[in-house]
């Protein structure tokens, strides 16, 4: 623990999802979804970190619906109709 904690900006700006208990710290990242539902996790844990960053589900299934939804978006055109 201590002096390896990371700072909320340093892992904001490397695209890491962060949690931390009593005993450490949890770093992990997903790739895209492919195939409407498959992913890889890549995780860290560090110092005795006993769990397993079930706090940061809402936010990754969040963040996978949001960019589903935009590249589903990407190749629609938006028409306006005058009245």
């Amino acid at each position: 623990m201590g002096p390896r904690r990371q700072s909320h900006r340093h892992v904001a700006e490397l695209n890491l999802l962060y949690d931390c208990d009593e005993n450490g710290e949890f770093l992990h990242a997903y790739t895209q979804t492919f195939d409407d539902r498959f992913f890889f996790e890549i995780v860290e844990r560090r110092d005795g970190y006993q769990q397993y960053g079930a706090a940061n589900a809402p936010v990754r299934m969040a963040a996978q619906a949001q960019r589903l939804v935009s590249s589903r978006l990407d190749g629609l055109t938006c028409v306006t109709l005058a009245r």
